[in-house]
């Protein structure tokens, strides 16, 4: 019954009685080996989507996109190319990749260098270059910082201030010219306590340079460009005509008598002037706030080589520089250096009322940046 062959796909006939019987290859089945064998059937071989195809005693795994392997059981490593750029970290998925950027990289692969000067950092029409998480600035001229927002220093290259020729700090207990030999007298009471020389209006006019306590200095040398400075506080801010330094002639009396004065409220109510004689070099008023404190101040007043007279509080300008009158020689020996009394020859609102800190006395006009850094000795 064997010698037809009726066996299929390899398998083996054993003949019978009347009969035979095939023994299929292994994958077949059936009479005569004709069924090819699902292997699919069986439990999924394909895991993670993959789809099956059958096979002659096997079969094959059409993996989904992200997956390898016999049984599609491998998840392909994306991140094996190292996809991420500039030091990107890979994190790994299912057909795909995530880049996590290093600082200053942004893109799917961090490809692209994040802008820094979007928007431009820099001040002040500063020029951006941008860097790797990071830029510079390039600067106007005279403009500094890490983005230009530092303005130029307006008192960069000033000459060091120069020593003044007089300084009269109190520090000791006494009236004494710590500099230039204007040892001071005190007049009237005037008394000095706790590094402060107080001063004081004890009566009215006319009898007043009788009785007023003020210091006195004979001053040895020459002066003509100037700055006078004085630290000091007042004793109350209704007062008129007191002078916290003024420098004098000493060959004239009265009314005649020329001087030169950091003079409180002799024009204009509670406002800081340059006093002098006959209102000489004195505009009735010249514009500076009316003072509001009777906490220290210090005031500075600048007499320059072209008779421009510049007033100063607190190292700030208080007022427009003018110009009235001429600028006056005070010459050694016939001139006198007064801390509270407005000058010798004064008959009517002639004294502070207060106390001075420090007053000084530079040959020399100093500048506003100059002006700005003066502090009174410790």
């Amino acid at each position: 019954d064997c010698a037809g062959a009726p066996c299929h796909n390899g398998g083996t006939c054993t003949d019978g009685i009347n009969s035979y019987t095939c023994n299929c290859a292994t994958g077949f089945t059936g009479a005569t080996c004709d069924i090819n064998i699902n292997d699919c059937a069986s439990a999924p071989p394909c895991l993670n989507g993959g789809t099956c195809t059958d096979g002659i005693n096997s079969y094959t795994c059409n993996c989904a996109a992200g997956f390898t392997g016999r049984n599609c059981e491998v998840n392909i490593d994306d991140c094996a190319a190292q996809p991420c750029q500039n030091g990107g970290l890979c994190v790994d998925g299912v057909a795909s990749y995530a880049c996590g950027c290093a600082a200053g990289y942004t893109g799917a692969n961090c490809q692209t260098n994040i802008d820094d000067c979007s928007p431009n950092p820099c001040r002040n029409g500063g020029v951006c270059a941008d860097g790797i998480n990071s830029h510079s600035c390039t600067c106007p001229l005279g403009y500094t910082g890490a983005n230009c927002e530092t303005p130029p220093d307006p008192c960069a290259g000033t000459p060091p201030t120069p020593s003044p020729a007089h300084q009269w700090t109190f520090n000791d207990g006494t009236p004494g010219d710590s500099i230039g030999g204007a040892n001071g007298t005190l007049f009237g009471g005037a008394a000095i306590s706790g590094g402060q020389l107080s001063v004081d209006n004890t009566m009215t006019s006319p009898n007043q340079s009788a009785v007023g306590k003020y210091m006195q200095a004979a001053l040895p040398d020459t002066v003509r460009v100037k700055t006078l400075v004085m630290w000091g506080t007042l004793a109350n801010l209704s007062q008129r005509g007191g002078s916290a330094l003024s420098i004098e002639d000493t060959t004239q009396n009265a009314f005649a008598q020329r001087f030169d004065a950091i003079d409180y409220a002799e024009r204009t109510s509670s406002q800081w002037m340059a006093g002098s004689d006959n209102f000489n070099r004195s505009p009735a008023s010249n514009g500076g706030m009316l003072e509001n404190s009777l906490g220290e101040v210090m005031i500075a007043i600048v007499y320059d080589v072209d008779s421009s007279i510049t007033i100063y509080r607190n190292g700030q300008p208080y007022a427009v520089s003018y110009v009235q009158g001429a600028l006056q020689t005070y010459t050694g020996g016939m001139s006198d250096a007064l801390i509270g009394l407005r000058h010798s020859g004064c008959s009517n609102n002639c004294w502070l009322s207060g106390s001075i800190d420090e007053a000084r006395i530079y040959n020399s006009a100093l500048s506003a940046c100059q002006i700005k850094t003066l502090q009174p000795a410790p």
